[in-house]
């Protein structure tokens, strides 16, 4: 339904039987939209230039030309206008190769009240979604060069130019590397270079899908009657026209495999529940921090979609594997965050310099994000070792600085050796856990409240809750 906060959203119906466009008008008037009606293509168009509707419910066969050419035309007028296609039931594959050409969605006739109203309603929400991603894009500018999000090394630049040869195509692509090392910002980056750059971005964390409503989330529900389902429309669907990335597709449900797969060999997907198959037009891209081939081979993971994925694989290095970015990565983070808080930029202190080069990063760039910011928070003008959740600079070499102090008695150096301890195995549980507390702690065998002790006490609580932007 329309928000009756804001003004009605604008329907322009398009069929050449008048008792037809009456009928959906009074309908969607009732509703509460604002409707207008043209009998042809012709006075569709001119009235479309007039004054831009925010949906348009488009009748395929038109006396005087094909709807095909009419939502062309209206893509010409504006790329990111909503246009439902309405088709009889003989003509469906004329109705495919519309969603094909940007169509956002088709209605078969004879269609029930509740079917159009609730496409239009997605619709709708759909042209107000667009038109504040456009706005958030007007403000935000230009997209970040990668090296300016991941690193200026050799690794990365090669990087680059592969992520800029794929985004010219619509291949499905897998991306490899850690947790944390970025695979979400190359996804971001590659729509963002792509000819789906305007059509949305829609990331999913499998590790956080729950088995029985895996299928509902990403597919949707219908039960033919009632569009207000927790699910009306699933995540596949809402990134139509655009992209979809999968991280941690290696916990990508059995089930939702094969309705994934379905969907990659027909391009169509099927609410769980309709009988209806809804063609859609969405790249796919995935991330894992798993060897799926063993999983194929345990049978956990689908062969034929590990296949399909793996056409094209990118590999994103770790951040200990290329030393020279950290650095560049942290000024970065410092300057992205004096302008969200609006301060001067503190320096360095070669010490807390060492600190950063030394350690070995296994949480990788979504820990130095984490680690960076936290400590422009603490520090004034100067970012000291004590400002930093990695305090050891000595792990990189095996030994907790400070152990060898001959000036500590044997309790000191054994509590250092064994808060050096505790710290790689909450990292490591952690790692395992896709940064999620609560399994970390079980897989520790510690209570939740237990494990955020340990790690304030530890002083890297804030490090080490892993962004899902930076899988």
């Amino acid at each position: 339904m329309p928000d009756h906060t804001e003004r009605a959203d604008h329907v322009l119906v398009v069929d050449d039987v008048e008792s037809v466009r009456n009928f959906l008008c009074m309908l969607l008037r009732d509703s509460g939209y604002q409707a207008t009606e043209a009998p042809d293509g012709t006075s569709a168009l001119r009235l479309a230039h007039e004054d831009t509707p925010d949906v348009v419910l488009l009748d395929i066969g038109l006396p005087d030309v094909s709807g095909l050419q009419v939502l062309e035309e209206l893509h010409g007028l504006d790329a990111d206008l909503p246009v439902v296609m309405v088709t009889g039931l003989d003509d469906v594959d004329t109705a495919v190769r519309a969603m094909h050409l940007g169509a956002y969605d088709y209605l078969t006739k004879p269609f029930s009240n509740t079917e159009a109203l609730a496409s239009v309603a997605r619709a709708a929400e759909h042209r107000r979604l667009s038109r504040k991603v456009g706005a958030l894009r007007e403000r935000l500018g230009r997209v970040p060069p990668l090296t300016e999000l991941l690193g200026t090394s050799g690794a990365i630049a090669r990087l680059r130019d592969h992520a800029t040869e794929l985004a010219a195509t619509t291949r499905p692509a897998l991306f490899l590397g850690e947790h944390g090392t970025g695979k979400q910002i190359l996804a971001r980056w590659i729509h963002a270079r792509s000819t789906r750059a305007r059509s949305p971005f829609v990331a999913i964390d499998c590790a956080g899908l729950i088995t029985a409503v895996a299928d509902l989330e990403l597919f949707g529900y219908d039960n033919g009657t009632d569009s207000r389902s927790i699910f009306p429309h699933g995540e596949v669907e809402l990134a139509n026209g655009g992209t979809l990335f999968l991280g941690n597709v290696e916990s990508l449900p059995l089930a939702a495999q094969d309705g994934l797969l379905a969907y990659l060999q027909q391009g169509c997907v099927r609410r769980v529940g309709g009988t209806a198959s809804l063609p859609l037009d969405v790249r796919l891209l995935a991330g894992t921090a798993a060897e799926l081939r063993e999983l194929v081979a345990g049978r956990l993971f689908r062969r034929d979609l590990y296949l399909l994925l793996t056409d094209t694989i990118l590999t994103v290095p770790s951040l200990r594997s290329r030393a020279d970015d950290i650095l560049h990565l942290v000024h970065v983070v410092l300057e992205a965050t004096g302008r969200e808080l609006g301060r001067e930029l503190p320096s360095l202190s070669p010490e807390a310099t060492e600190v950063l080069v030394a350690y070995p990063w296994p949480g990788n760039v979504a820990e130095l994000h984490h680690v960076v910011r936290r400590a422009m928070v603490l520090a004034t003008d100067r970012i000291e070792p004590r400002h930093l959740a990695v305090r050891l600079s000595a792990e990189a070499v095996g030994m907790p600085a400070g152990v060898a102090d001959g000036h500590l008695s044997l309790a000191e150096r054994v509590r250092l050796v064994e808060e050096a301890v505790e710290r790689e195995a909450i990292l490591d549980a952690l790692s395992r856990a896709h940064g999620n507390k609560t399994r970390a702690a079980e897989r520790l065998g510690l209570s939740y409240k237990t494990l955020h002790q340990k790690m304030k006490k530890l002083g890297f609580a804030e490090a080490q809750d892993v962004s899902p932007g930076l899988t």
